[in-house]
């Protein structure tokens, strides 16, 4: 995976606020916008992770990390670096910790940690289709009528998971050809670990339900 490759990949991750949610029958997230007690911070140049974490616990933070580990290509990024995900308990206005936050000198931007949906006539030829509620919600499409895809071209989608052993896509999954899996090694240098399938961006344990956006990890299968 090139340098190139792995920025846009991250970015389009983060721009889309790591997570897309949809309706099923026993979880319903139609009602949330925005991940409950989560805030995103960007830092003026010159600002501190101390001043940072120092005015979160001030208004009650109950964590304070940087979005972009710094031993990754994203943490050495003179912009990603200096992006934190602020965690409070839930219930807090987040509104008003916005606008605190936005008062203060060391901050350049900060926003809601909001939960993006793509906008969504193309019907596959898939005879389970109708059975697959996700794709309908996602409003594929009119995706699909754009563009459906070329082999060359990597796409990173964000979800809460992929069935990587799914008829339809196991050959079909990018792999990342510089990891030696399951040695505990990160042989490419990129900052993660056994990321032979991808990484494991998401990491919202405030929302409702379950799934595979708790933890961060090389596994990009859900975990329920």
């Amino acid at each position: 995976m090139t340098k190139k490759s792995f920025y846009l990949y991250i970015l389009v991750l983060f721009i889309n606020s790591q997570l897309v949610f949809a309706q099923s029958n026993s979880d319903d997230f139609s009602y949330i916008t925005e991940t409950p007690g989560e805030l995103i911070v960007r830092l003026n140049l010159g600002a501190s992770g101390e001043q940072l974490e120092k005015l979160s616990r001030q208004l009650g933070a109950l964590s304070v990390f940087p979005v972009f580990p710094a031993n990754t290509l994203g943490g050495q990024h003179p912009r990603l670096r200096r992006i934190y995900l602020i965690r409070f308990p839930k219930g807090r206005e987040l509104e008003t910790l916005r606008r605190r936050y936005e008062r203060h000198r060391a901050i350049e931007a900060v926003e809601m940690n909001r939960l993006s949906q793509p906008c969504a006539e193309t019907a596959p030829n898939d005879p389970n289709y109708t059975e697959q509620w996700n794709l309908t919600v996602l409003n594929m499409l009119q995706a699909w009528d754009i563009e459906q895809g070329k082999p060359q071209v990597t796409v990173a989608v964000v979800d809460s998971g992929i069935a990587t052993r799914h008829p339809e896509f196991r050959s079909q999954l990018w792999k990342n050809v510089d990891e030696i899996p399951g040695n505990g090694v990160d042989d490419d240098g990129n900052g993660y670990i056994d990321d032979k399938s991808g990484w494991d961006f998401s990491d919202a344990p405030t929302l409702p339900g379950s799934g595979d956006w708790t933890v961060r990890d090389n596994d990009p299968e859900d975990e329920t």
